[in-house]
């Protein structure tokens, strides 16, 4: 009888150390984004939250306390298109809080990548795993959008290419940090259709060097350094879908896809009542590419490739004008990609997050319902058509419902919900074997 409880009890301990460890986990977790547009937040010193840290590291450490184990930094720098003809004449760089906008130098890339190292070696010995997602935005704030540019990777506008600017210097400041256990996805971009379909072959010879540089000397971390491509899930060329392509075309994307160690794309989906309706985005993405007969269901099965959304979320918004926000949860429903610009206020907030929680807001519902209906969704690893690998939350403006960038939270309020914060945490969480699933009110029906 003592033998039995003597194994009864190593069975119990056992089972305790693989729920911590994770051990049989199932499910896909909501990951945050830090964002870079200017390189003061890199360099300059604040005492936020207690602590002198540079703004990078500040929102490091507010991820960190979302119980997720990756973290995607989307790293923006700026394009000029003169004659707008989606073409870049030159790109630039925001310096500090002003918008004026300065010409890249090979001196100033040193000096960016050299400061960028010290943030992302702070959240890889935090624990973090890391994603990358390169931003081109218009320099000229002339409301031009990123996906539509026709940007070869390789070719110098202005005396610089992307992989100058962009490519090069995030995968050597991921050179000097990386270690054996480190697991990284490198987006060549985020939300730049039209540069990845109209220039594919270009993009599929980029793969091979990328990781070459990340991983150095050390071609054994190989398993744990991972390239793709990331668009946006609709417009694939640029101003709208791909239409008839070429023979050559369609088999260059083909290839480009083949290449790839998973697909990415930007994911806003209309959720209206059922979780299923998390697929909506995936759906317009995956129809899109059929057109250069690529299947994502068979790409990612059959494939091996991993679905990843380098964006997601739900903005609020009405307009792309960025300031008109949704009044009712049928609005922020209908434009999930929209939401509102800028630093927290009172008067924009599509969800209302000032109001007491026992007063009742249409938005605020929708927005805590979206969430639990999408950790649902995730924690069966997405479904029913196509499976999500990892997803990372858009963290910035009326979408950053963590409060992780620095612009979300001020003296007027935050566009962090506390609701929401603790479905996605528990979520994470759970996921690591470390809690239970516990979110706080009813789920929608699947």
């Amino acid at each position: 009888m003592q033998h039995r409880w003597l194994l009864l009890l190593l069975l119990m301990l056992l089972a305790g150390s693989s729920r911590q460890l994770g051990v049989g986990a199932w499910g896909t977790e909501i990951s945050s984004s830090v964002s870079i547009f200017r390189t003061m937040e890199l360099t300059d010193v604040e005492y936020i939250d207690g602590k002198m840290a540079t703004r990078c590291e500040h929102m490091v450490d507010r991820a960190g306390q979302t119980g997720s184990t990756k973290l995607n930094f989307v790293v923006t720098q700026f394009f000029l298109d003169r004659n707008y003809d989606n073409i870049p004449d030159s790109y630039c760089h925001k310096p500090g809080s002003t918008d004026k906008c300065e010409p890249f130098t090979q001196d100033f890339i040193d000096a960016w990548t050299k400061a960028f190292i010290p943030c992302l070696e702070y959240a890889v010995k935090a624990g973090f795993d890391i994603a990358f997602t390169p931003h081109l935005d218009d320099g000229l704030a002339s409301g031009v959008w990123r996906n539509a540019q026709l940007i070869n990777p390789v070719a110098k506008y202005g005396g610089f290419s992307y992989t100058d600017i962009m490519l090069l210097p995030l995968a050597q400041a991921m050179a000097a940090v990386m270690t054996p256990r480190t697991r990284v996805w490198y987006a060549l971009q985020g939300e730049m259709s039209a540069m990845v379909t109209a220039f594919p072959a270009e993009h599929q010879k980029l793969l091979p060097y990328i990781k070459q540089v990340i991983l150095g000397s050390h071609p054994e971390w190989a398993p744990n350094v991972r390239l793709g491509v990331s668009t946006n899930y609709n417009k694939l060329c640029g101003m709208g879908a791909c239409q008839n392509p070429s023979p050559a075309q369609k088999a260059a994307v083909q290839a480009l896809y083949n290449a790839v160690d998973f697909v990415g794309l930007s994911s806003y989906p209309r959720f209206k009542n059922a979780v299923s309706d998390m697929e909506d985005a995936t759906e317009i993405f995956n129809y899109e590419m059929l057109e250069f007969g690529i299947d994502i269901a068979k790409l990612t099965t059959e494939g091996g490739k991993e679905l990843v959304f380098n964006e997601f979320g739900v903005g609020g918004g009405i307009s792309p004008s960025g300031d008109q926000p949704a009044r009712t949860s049928e609005q922020a429903a209908e434009s999930p990609f929209f939401g509102v610009y800028g630093g927290y206020t009172r008067k924009t907030d599509p969800w209302r997050n000032s109001l007491p929680p026992n007063v009742l807001s249409d938005t605020r519902q929708y927005l805590e319902t979206w969430y639990r209906a999408a950790a649902l969704w995730l924690k069966r690893k997405g479904g029913p058509r196509w499976r999500v690998d990892h997803v990372f939350l858009w963290n910035l403006n009326s979408w950053d419902v963590q409060g992780v960038h620095m612009q979300s939270t001020n003296k007027e309020g935050s566009y962090r919900n506390e609701v929401v914060s603790a479905i996605i945490k528990s979520h994470n969480l759970a996921l690591r074997g470390l809690g239970s699933i516990d979110n706080p009110g009813s789920y929608p029906t699947y």
